[in-house]
């Protein structure tokens, strides 16, 4: 197939699996609804109904195109149920079989669904879709490739499956139907670059003009009206329609039927997993076949390595994603209008501008096991689950049905018509043609003798091989028949064969006939010698048998060439290869050959002498090694020698040499006089090798190693170095020309010439002096910090004549020379005293440590102030280094004066230095700082305002902790609930100031003052009418006030005539039940306006008089 690379698609997948389902959200209805109100966008959707209840539910979709058909689908997702929809409105009925079909009469159309589940968790669904559409949510591509995939509809379908799907003649096909609409079915070309099959027969839920690319709409679908297959059925377990396929039976004659094939689906990938699993099978039946599919077929497309039938939901991106192509162009939205598909493949993408289809399957091939000759019928056939919206189809590739064998077997009889052979007066021959018209492989055919056969190979003929194989690029070859007349059992005969796979259940044999013929003529040859070294030429002698029935003969090479014309019967030859005598009777037409094989033997025995080794010192003697020539009964070898020496082995392959000099072996074939020679050199190297070694020196302290070099030894190449130690010591590698040493002792060395093996010795001693100076320097000092000045001295012995001296320090400095016994060291550090020998180098060393101990902290106590005020208290508890005693002093402290105690008081806050001076001057300094105490505040909020009755909290705000109050106290305490709270309540009767005093848990103090101020709000309401009717609602005329109301001192009301018709008097305001309850002396006062009159008294003791109208309604 060829390859492809696709490119990134985007649309909506929904998955669900088992009863836990999730659809996108833009087609799922969720709620439970009564009505539900679609806009036709698309000329046709799918719903989801998870949230609908049991029960009728009507639907309207507006939208619609007048006059157009569509199509309406519903039922319970993976299931066979369906639901018969009423149309209500808006359309006129079409058809309500296999799915309700209806035209748009108006812009809207309503239908009532009943639903009614099979189980709790099944999911309903609905879909519509306008006929014969093709619906668009995407532009059309701009470019249009010619290799895009091209249809036919115009083929019968006995044409279609004798002319286009069946390979080969070999095997017989009849009782050819086909299933469904006629629009679905046709002849597919042009199909490599897109699916990888070019052409063939497809089988498509909708119109094949559907089919061809670019892939320009989001969804592609027609409805054929054709009804569903119970067989697919079984495979999805839900309701299938438009089912388009072909049927027929076939006789095979092989062991196997099989094709090739590729699904493809509008469906993918919006759909996979969603209740609508397009589906497709081929199901085949007849002996030996037991399966669960109608007249016990079994399904044969089955996804590779598996036995899962072929579908959207077996084979897609997410499963089975190895077999699946997805054909999406990238950016072009789905039904669901989402990008589902995901990342393309690398593969995929190129075929968008070649097939309509949003993607398809890898080519699969169906394979069933068949007895041959028997009849068996297949379905191949492909559908629609759930509803007949978005195409799918499946290719099946031209030529790819095959249940026959691959090639045929005939027999012909040259020059004539007829499959007799008279003696060898003709010849015959077997042809074996393939079968199909791919040739562009080799083709392996398996011939058989069959038990019918009468002629018995190696005796009446030369026997046939079992396997012969066809070439590549060529149709058929010829299998000569050769008589073998000397074993011939006479009479009639008959040679008949048969392929391992018949072509022909009813003529399944090729015959050839093998008769006597007493006109025959009989002619025998041979030659009396073969050609070779010691024979340059041999003759041909041929022998007439019949000389009655012989009236010419002649000799020809194996070209044809005539080398005797009926001259001579012998003749002589000098060239090897076959020669044929020939006798023939020009009457009868009959003829008689003899091959003769002239055989030459002129091979020369091969000569291959091994390269000798030298003779050397330790290898007094070489083998001289012929064995890689040519032996055998036949060959003899000889060495010989004119000025060297052969030990033994003349007579043999493999022969001793003692000496130099030139060897010569012959190799001779006893059989054809043909002599090879060759001649080798043997070589002597007895040289020995000379040691020079150069002058050697002393071990001493400044010489650790010594070399012995013996790097001038000749030969200067091919020398092994072996050294040996004896009482020292070697440094490094022992078997080099030279030897590092670095004790004293005597060295042996040993030099191997290694061509020759031969040795030479000498020895060597080495001398050592290292004795050391003694060297001494005084002891470590401190160095002071006001004068920083030491002076060092060294002493030394045993260091020879003239030492070398030498102050040296890594850290530290000096002042004046340093290449005597007496150095100043002005800084610390190690400082170190050096002499050397000046003859062996040797060198001993001292060292004096010049070190400083300055003071490095000083350990004090710091007591730091605590109220605004408070001074602060430093003591030294201790220095730590330097040397005491010391002196402390603070700069600016009293006039700087130090003392030796280090108390220091009366510090007022600030940043202090305090310094510490020891006996050596040395100082050291520790900052610390006096800090300033905190200031506790605290705050209360400008001028109040409280509301005469209302209580009033006073909050002050603090800048340190609650937790650090010691006590609170507020002033004056009178009207205040917590006078030591720190938030307290204030019930005024008159403007106030006051005073809050807070002191912390240190004892600093904190205070602040607030004025509030009273103000009075005497708000009373009296209604302005009530309803004394006994209905519980507004009853009495009752009196409400703000809580600076304290009671309610006269409350009077009066007619319009001044007559007082109720009276309360002290009594509180807000309280149910003491109003008036529209009676005068027990009886109901009649409807009208009445005055009345208010006097209450405040909580301050101000007392006030209000006066108003209220009206009584009945």
């Amino acid at each position: 197939m060829t390859s492809r690379n696709f490119y990134c698609c985007w649309v909506i997948i929904v998955l669900f699996v088992a009863t836990n389902t999730t659809f996108a959200q833009s087609h799922v209805i969720e709620e439970n609804l009564d009505i539900i109100n679609i806009e036709n966008t698309n000329e046709g959707q799918r719903y989801h109904l998870p949230g609908i209840e049991d029960g009728c539910i009507e639907i309207e979709i507006c939208g619609m195109t007048l006059g157009a058909n569509y199509v309406f689908h519903s039922g319970l997702i993976y299931s066979r149920k369906s639901f018969s929809p009423t149309l209500l409105t808006g359309g006129r009925l079409v058809s309500d079989s296999p799915a309700m079909t209806f035209q748009a009469t108006d812009n809207c159309i309503s239908l009532e669904l009943c639903i009614e589940r099979n189980q709790a968790t099944s999911v309903p669904y609905f879909s519509y879709a306008r006929t014969n559409s093709y619906l668009q949510t995407s532009e059309e591509s701009s470019y249009r490739s010619d290799d895009a995939i091209d249809w036919n509809g115009s083929y019968t379908i006995e044409e279609l499956v004798r002319d286009v799907l069946i390979g080969g003649d070999c095997f017989d096909v009849h009782n050819i139907n086909s299933i469904g609409s006629v629009s679905g079915w046709g002849y597919f070309s042009n199909g490599m670059e897109s699916i990888g099959l070019d052409e063939g027969v497809v089988l498509s839920t909708g119109s094949l003009s559907n089919i061809s690319g670019p892939n320009a709409e989001s969804w592609t679908s027609s409805s054929l009206g054709a009804p569903g297959d119970p067989d697919l059925e079984s495979l999805t377990g839900i309701q299938v329609l438009d089912a388009t396929g072909i049927q027929f039976d076939f006789i095979p004659t092989s062991a196997t039927a099989r094709f090739r094939y590729v699904f493809a689906s509008e469906e993918y990938c919006e759909f996979v997993n969603q209740g609508f699993n397009d589906v497709f099978g081929f199901f085949v039946s007849g002996p030996g076949i037991d399966g669960d599919f109608e007249n016990n077929a079994i399904n044969i497309a089955l996804i590779p390595g598996t036995n899962d039938y072929v579908s959207i939901d077996n084979v897609n991106k997410d499963f089975n994603s190895h077999f699946y192509f997805d054909n999406t162009p990238e950016g072009q939205q789905q039904l669901q209008n989402t990008a589902v598909c995901g990342s393309l493949l690398e593969q995929d993408g190129v075929a968008i501008e070649l097939i309509e289809f949003d993607g398809f399957t890898a080519v699969f091939e169906a394979v069933v096991d068949v007895i041959p000759c028997e009849t068996y019928t297949i379905k191949m056939i492909v559908g629609d689950a759930g509803d007949d919206s978005y195409d799918s189809a499946v290719f099946l590739e031209a030529g790819s049905f095959d249940a026959g064998a691959s090639a045929r077997l005939d027999a012909q009889v040259e020059g004539t018509d007829s499959n007799i052979i008279f003696d060898n007066c003709h010849r015959g021959e077997f042809v074996i043609s393939r079968i199909g018209t791919d040739n562009s492989e080799p083709a392996i055919v398996n011939l058989i003798l069959s038990d019918q056969s009468t002629a018995q190979p190696g005796i009446d003929f030369e026997p046939l091989p079992d396997s012969l194989v066809i070439p590549a690029n060529q149709d058929s070859i010829v299998v000569p028949i050769n008589i073998l007349y000397d074993t011939y059992s006479g009479g009639t005969l008959r040679i008949v064969y048969e392929l391992d796979f018949l072509c022909s259940c009813t003529n399944p044999f090729a015959e050839i006939i093998i008769t006597e013929n007493p006109g025959q003529p009989k002619i025998e040859a041979f030659a009396d010698d073969f050609l070779s070294c010691a024979n340059e030429e041999v003759l041909l002698l041929g022998e007439i048998l019949t000389p009655d029935l012989i009236t010419d003969f002649q000799w020809q090479d194996s070209d044809g060439n005539v080398l005797d014309d009926g001259i001579n019967d012998v003749i002589s030859v000098t060239e090897p290869g076959e020669y044929l005598f020939i006798g023939s009777n020009i009457e009868t037409n009959c003829i008689d050959t003899a091959i003769v094989l002239v055989e030459e033997d002129r091979a020369v025995p091969e000569v291959q002498i091994r390269e000798p080794e030298i003779i050397t010192c330790d290898n007094p003697r070489t083998t001289l090694d012929g064995s890689a020539s040519s032996a055998g009964p036949e060959i003899v070898h000889l060495w010989s020698t004119a000025d060297g020496l052969i030990i033994d082995g003349e007579n043999e392959a493999e022969a001793t040499a003692g000496d130099r000099g030139t060897y010569i072996l012959d190799v001779i074939n006893t059989v054809n006089g043909c002599i090879g020679s060759d001649t080798v050199e043997v070589a002597v190297d007895e040289e020995v090798p000379v040691i020079r070694v150069e002058d050697i020196q002393t071990l001493t302290c400044d010489r650790e190693i010594v070399t012995i070099d013996a790097s001038g030894s000749t030969p200067t190449t091919d020398l092994t170095f072996s050294w040996e130690s004896i009482e020292g010591n070697a440094v490094g590698a022992t078997d080099g020309n030279t030897l590092q040493v670095n004790e004293p002792g005597v060295y042996v060395l040993e030099v191997v010439l290694e061509r020759n093996q031969c040795i030479t010795t000498d020895t060597f001693e080495i001398a050592q002096d290292i004795e050391l100076p003694d060297v001494s320097v005084s002891e470590d000092m401190p160095l002071p910090c006001d004068n920083p000045r030491v002076e060092l001295e060294g002493t030394h012995s045993n260091a020879g004549p003239n030492p070398i001296l030498i102050w040296s320090s890594p850290d530290g400095e000096f002042s004046g020379n340093l290449d005597s016994n007496l150095a100043i060291a002005s800084t610390e550090g190690l400082y170190i005293f050096s002499v050397r020998n000046a003859i062996t180098g040797c060198t001993d060393r001292d060292t004096v440590l010049i070190f400083k101990n300055e003071p490095t902290a000083i350990n004090y106590e710091l007591s730091q102030p605590i109220c605004p005020g408070d001074p602060g208290v430093l003591s030294v508890i201790s220095v730590e280094d330097g040397f005491f005693p010391y002196e402390y002093h603070i700069p600016g402290y009293r006039g700087d004066t130090p003392n030796d105690h280090g108390l220091f008081s009366n510090l007022q806050p600030g940043e202090y230095e305090l310094w510490a001076t020891d006996e050596l001057g040395c100082k050291v300094k520790q900052k610390f700082q006096v800090d300033e105490p905190r200031v506790i505040e605290v705050e209360l909020p400008d001028d109040l305002v409280a509301e005469l009755g209302v209580p009033e909290r006073l909050e002050p705000v603090l800048n340190f902790p609650e937790s650090e109050i010691a006590r609170v106290q507020w002033a004056p305490q009178e009207q205040l609930d917590c006078p030591d709270c720190l938030s307290t309540k204030v019930e005024l009767l008159q403007s106030t100031r006051f005073y809050i005093y807070i002191e912390d848990i240190y004892g600093c103090p904190a205070e602040a003052e607030t004025f509030v101020i009273l103000r009075i709000n005497d708000d009373i309401f009296v209604p302005n009418a009530f309803s004394p009717n006994g209905d519980g609602i507004n009853d009495k005329l009752e009196i409400f006030a703000h809580p600076s109301v304290k009671k309610i001192i006269d409350f009077n009301v009066y007619n319009r005539w001044g007559t007082k018709v109720f009276q309360n008097r002290d009594f509180p305001p807000n309280e149910r039940g003491l109003g008036w309850d529209g009676n005068k002396d027990g009886k109901e006062a009649p409807p009208g306006v009445y005055l009345f009159s208010l006097e209450y008294e405040l909580i301050n003791g101000e007392r006030r008089v209000i006066q108003g109208e209220v009206s009584i309604l009945r």
